[in-house]
């Protein structure tokens, strides 16, 4: 996942889900436990924002 943030941080949770097909819940799962230890950010609006990588 991380991956494809480096590759597009604009990248949707939909784009994702598709991307490494598994669910929806399961990439805000992710996403979340990333939030919650310091390595993800989500910058902006949520159609005009990205993901900032922070370790």
């Amino acid at each position: 996942m991380l991956d494809l943030v480096k590759e597009k941080p604009s990248i949707t949770i939909k784009e994702i889900c598709l991307k490494l097909k598994v669910s929806r819940p399961t990439i805000y799962r992710d996403m979340k436990y990333l939030k919650e230890n310091n390595v993800l950010e989500y910058q902006g609006s949520s159609k005009k924002g990205k993901w900032i990588i922070k370790k």
